[in-house]
């Protein structure tokens, strides 16, 4: 059995303040190969959760902001956590 963190290849997008937070993650959600997003205000940022078909929604997500041109403070690909993978093998036990 493989354990894969759902943040394998998620992709976090940090927002300036010149956008609409809601309008952005309404967008990002949108996408195919996202099947989720997390939202963290307090950091202005929103984390696209692959889909479990996609290989991974960094094309999808960099294609969708350069279309909208919407200017981002940072964009980055997740390679996953590993204190999520360890609670995953251990049935939620705490590291």
């Amino acid at each position: 059995m493989l354990f894969r963190s759902r943040y394998h290849n998620a992709v976090r997008i940090g927002l300036t303040d010149g956008h609409s937070f809601d309008e952005v993650r309404a967008a990002v959600e949108q996408l195919a190969s996202v099947r989720t997003t997390e939202a963290n205000r307090e950091h202005n940022t929103i984390t696209a959760i692959a889909a479990a078909d996609s290989k991974e929604p960094w094309r999808d997500v960099s294609d969708l902001i350069a279309e909208k041109g919407w200017e981002v403070a940072s964009i980055q690909l997740e390679a996953g956590r590993l204190d999520e993978v360890f609670r995953q093998i251990t049935g939620g036990a705490e590291s």
